[in-house]
């Protein structure tokens, strides 16, 4: 089975465009080195997806789900358990930074320069144009 079609059967890309265009741009290794989007993938072999700043560091276990029972796609692959500590150590050094973020005097935590001060009303020059009364034929 072609690797993108492999990566959007496991539900680590919601298109197979997305899991194709992830390949192409080098975020996946297929055991430790860089692929193709029609590159092979077998049971056993090693994947390693970069989506931001996680990196999902995969092995193969299965090519397709069984459609007749309930399908679960984390059945095809088995996680690395030093990728799930990397990706919670993450995930908690977000959320560390997110709480240290001044709130600003709504109570709202913004990071510097992201959103406009409250009390403002639209920027100077889009002004909204008055509704015509009737329209033009």
């Amino acid at each position: 089975m072609r690797i993108d079609k492999w990566l959007w059967n496991a539900s680590l890309f919601n298109t197979r465009g997305l899991a194709q265009s992830a390949v192409e741009a080098g975020r996946v290794t297929l055991n430790g080195e860089r692929c193709a989007a029609t590159q092979d993938v077998k049971i056993g072999d090693r994947v390693v997806v970069g989506m931001g700043e996680f990196d999902w560091d995969v092995t193969v276990r299965a090519l397709e789900l069984d459609q007749a029972f309930d399908p679960n796609p984390r059945d095809l692959y088995e996680e690395d358990e030093d990728s799930l500590a990397r990706r919670a150590q993450t995930l908690e050094a977000r959320k560390l930074t997110a709480a240290t973020r001044r709130p600003d005097s709504e109570g709202n935590r913004r990071g510097p320069g992201q959103g406009r001060p409250p009390g403002r009303g639209r920027p100077a020059g889009r002004e909204r144009r008055p509704k015509q009364k009737f329209r033009r034929r």
